[in-house]
């Protein structure tokens, strides 16, 4: 189970906490306070889950034949970033 892709409880997680930076930054004044605490203590976790979970799957080899299942997290996490360096949430 450890080094299966990340399943839909996990990606579900991490998609609501860049939909909420990304309801936050969604009015002219950012709430700066509040999206780093999300982030910090909702994004920094799942982020450190998904990393271990990689490692111990590339370790293993079982990684390199769902890889872009893997990358998914990496894909909202850029996304987000994205987002928000083009203001595009306001």
């Amino acid at each position: 189970m450890i080094n299966e892709p990340p399943g839909w409880l996990h990606l579900t997680a991490l998609s609501a906490v860049a939909g909420v930076i990304l309801y936050w930054a969604s009015v002219p004044h950012w709430y700066v306070i509040e999206m780093f605490l999300v982030g910090f203590f909702f994004g920094i976790p799942l982020w450190a889950i998904w990393a271990i979970r990689f490692a111990l799957a590339m370790d293993r080899g079982t990684a390199r034949a769902r890889l872009t299942r893997w990358l998914v997290p990496v894909f909202i996490v850029a996304g987000l970033a994205t987002a928000l360096a083009a203001d595009a949430p306001f």
